[in-house]
């Protein structure tokens, strides 16, 4: 016993208690030890094996077996760090495709998030808003250019390129006879 209770208590849960030939209170005692230990290893190997997944960025993994107590807790906790994290990759991958396809009006819900997930997509959202504002804007004014409509500034402040383009657009208004 001695020897299992030193080993467990550095963290190696591998040992277990020779119960042949052992009856009474030595048979209950070492039984109800390794059952202990075997738990507590089995339940540790578990938690190391999502754990080792999600710090290598595997989302692949969760912990089917069902456990009681904290070991329990910790798990239903890791299960559900993997369930909301590959939600998070789901909307960001959604927002993502949009903006590839040219459509900057997703946005993600920010009122079920926390943490780093809440300042995720407040940032992809904000990023979208930008760029579909300063594209709207950008396009309204291109498209009465194309028109002849030489009185359709971009008056709204953009930043970087989106300036830039706006710029461009509104130098060919003044260039061109507009009044602003």
């Amino acid at each position: 016993i001695g020897n299992l209770v030193s080993q467990a208590a550095h963290g190696d849960f591998s040992g277990r208690i020779e119960t042949a030939g052992k009856k009474g209170f030595g048979l209950e005692i070492g039984a109800s030890l390794n059952t202990l230990v075997r738990t507590t290893d089995e339940g540790l190997a578990d938690i190391m094996r999502v754990s080792q997944a999600l710090s290598a960025g595997d989302l692949s993994l969760i912990i089917e077996k069902r456990y009681q107590g904290q070991f329990g807790q910790t798990i239903a906790a890791i299960n559900t760090t993997v369930h909301l994290l590959n939600e998070v990759i789901e909307d960001v991958r959604r927002a993502v495709d949009a903006a590839a396809q040219g459509d900057f009006s997703q946005a993600i819900a920010t009122t079920t998030r926390q943490g780093f997930a809440r300042t995720l997509a407040d940032l992809l959202n904000g990023l979208n808003a930008t760029a579909n504002g300063a594209l709207r804007d950008i396009a309204g004014a291109a498209h009465a250019l194309a028109e002849g409509d030489l009185t359709q500034p971009i008056e709204q402040e953009h930043p970087g390129l989106f300036c830039e383009a706006a710029r461009g657009i509104n130098s060919q208004d003044t260039a061109h006879g507009s009044s602003t």
